[in-house]
């Protein structure tokens, strides 16, 4: 674990953890990303393709439905980590003996932090959700999006010490939720609450710049 997190503060906090914790959490942070652009890449473009969007602009701003629809993607992904983190424990209960109740407890806490994790994945996919008609080109899209993302971060790990033009990727990094994914891992109210801030903040961000071109289209 110390060799995974490369940070001796996640791992101080981490450390004397029950194992099927740790790997549900290594799990469900791995494939969340996947999971949110496979889900939920789509919900904005279709509507847009098929003209259903024409019925509902009489009713609501472009705005809220939007917004709308990113809220219902984030509840419906949310329930899905809630229900993974159960059938998780449900696992651990006929496969271990001794499982306490405690085990459960801190399997939703990592369900909620995933969650966390999920929602600028999220905003990221169905920002680029507004700019097309195809459902199957936002998602490509959305995949395209994250693997940059993944590449970014990629990027700053290696050129982390370096100057001149490479030390630009430190910069750029930040914009990405990657970078802030390790504060999530820490057992600090405060860092949680700061990568917390981060996710939400950067979700917007790409959310409302697909919104932006969004209203402007005819549709």
């Amino acid at each position: 674990m110390k060799h995974i997190t490369k940070n001796d503060n996640v791992y101080n906090d981490i450390e004397g953890k029950h194992p099927v914790e740790l790997f549900y959490a290594l799990l469900v942070f791995f494939y969340t990303p996947l999971l949110v652009v496979l889900v939920s890449a789509n919900r904005i473009s279709d509507d847009i393709g098929s003209g259903s969007i024409r019925y509902i602009a009489f009713r609501c701003s472009r705005f809220t439905w939007s917004f709308g629809k990113f809220l219902g993607q984030a509840g419906m992904i949310g329930l899905a980590l809630l229900l993974s983190g159960i059938g998780a424990y449900a696992v651990a209960l006929i496969r271990l003996h001794g499982t306490s109740a405690e085990l459960l407890f801190n399997i939703f806490g990592w369900s909620l932090r995933a969650w966390i994790y999920a929602i600028p994945f999220l905003g990221l996919s169905m920002g680029l959700s507004h700019l097309t008609r195809s459902g199957s080109k936002a998602t490509i899209l959305g995949i395209l999006a994250i693997s940059g993302c993944f590449a970014i971060s990629a990027m700053d790990m290696l050129f982390r010490n370096a100057s001149g033009w490479k030390a630009g990727f430190s910069y750029i990094a930040t914009l990405v939720p990657e970078s802030h994914k390790i504060l999530l891992w820490r057992s600090s109210p405060i860092a949680v609450a700061t990568g917390a801030t981060w996710m939400i903040t950067l979700a917007l961000c790409y959310l409302f710049l697909g919104y932006l071109v969004f209203r402007k289209r005819d549709i």
